[in-house]
């Protein structure tokens, strides 16, 4: 593996991604400079510019970490600068945007799109440790971005153009992956807490056995267990029923749902009595 200190960075963007990167290339690598208006934020390791325009420098790789409606013009901003990028590799991090986004930048500099498909709250220090990225580039940058992932100690996907064509979905699974977990998650986690049940005692171990048991199964099965599976919405009910908040009783409610509709993609129950249980689930709504 390449030497990882040989390579600078200028990472613009210190939001959750933003600063999970900058934290872990702050300890893995060399970083030159950061882009971030938040006075709040204290970066006293590197240079720190509060806009584009103040950049005296360029880096290696320059690192978009904004959200989607901000890549464009922060390339755009780039692309009309007097820095010298020649030798340096713009990469974003968006799950449902192009490479395209950086095409302004393509007489000045390379670039890709490298999305990782993690989540980022809290930084921890193995979080990028061997997770995939989707990569969009062109196979002249190929190398640039086999290295910046060997930086990332990740794997990298280089997208299909079917998958580029289908993005929005790429992008979908992971919301579902991580957004979903977490709310369903937390969910369990309120119920738990209302009872004083002891969560991680009780909690762990059927999360871990339950993502197994879809990982492990076959395309077409669903390894629901469960009053939905069973057909019993009485149950279900009687939950609702005794879920005192409303928000939780509301989440309870369009969570089970769901379950409902993937329970019927999947075969467990029929259209007919889908719509059954569905209904009857409503009906508890506002009660």
């Amino acid at each position: 593996m390449e030497n990882i200190s040989e390579y600078s960075f200028g990472i613009v963007g210190a939001g959750k991604l933003g600063y999970c990167l900058i934290e872990y290339l702050r300890i893995n690598s060399n970083i030159k400079w950061i882009v971030e208006p938040n006075i709040n934020l204290n970066f006293d390791f590197c240079k720190r510019y509060h806009s584009i325009q103040e950049i005296e420098f360029p880096a290696d790789f320059i690192l978009l970490a904004l959200p989607d409606n901000q890549i464009q013009s922060a390339a755009d901003q780039f692309a009309n600068s007097t820095l010298e990028l020649r030798s340096s590799c713009f990469i974003h991090f968006s799950g449902s945007l192009g490479k395209e986004v950086l095409n302004c930048l393509e007489a000045k500099s390379a670039f890709f799109g490298a999305h990782p498909f993690q989540t980022f709250y809290k930084f921890t220090n193995d979080m990028f440790d061997d997770i995939s990225w989707g990569i969009d580039c062109d196979d002249e940058n190929r190398s640039l971005s086999d290295l910046f992932i060997k930086i990332m100690k990740g794997k990298a996907h280089y997208f299909t153009n079917s998958q580029i064509n289908q993005k929005s979905i790429y992008h979908a699974i992971g919301a579902v992956a991580a957004n979903q977990i977490c709310s369903t998650t937390s969910l369990a986690k309120s119920l738990a807490e209302q009872i004083e049940l002891p969560v991680n005692n009780f909690l762990s171990n059927i999360l871990s056995k339950s993502i197994d048991n879809v990982l492990n199964a076959d395309i077409n099965e669903f390894p629901l267990t469960g009053p939905i599976a069973r057909k019993d919405i009485s149950t279900v009910i009687k939950h609702i029923k005794s879920i005192a908040d409303t928000d939780l009783k509301s989440a309870y409610i369009y969570n089970s749902i769901s379950i409902i509709y993937m329970a019927k993609h999947y075969g467990l129950i029929d259209s007919t009595e889908a719509e059954k249980m569905k209904n009857a689930l409503i009906e508890q709504i506002n009660k």
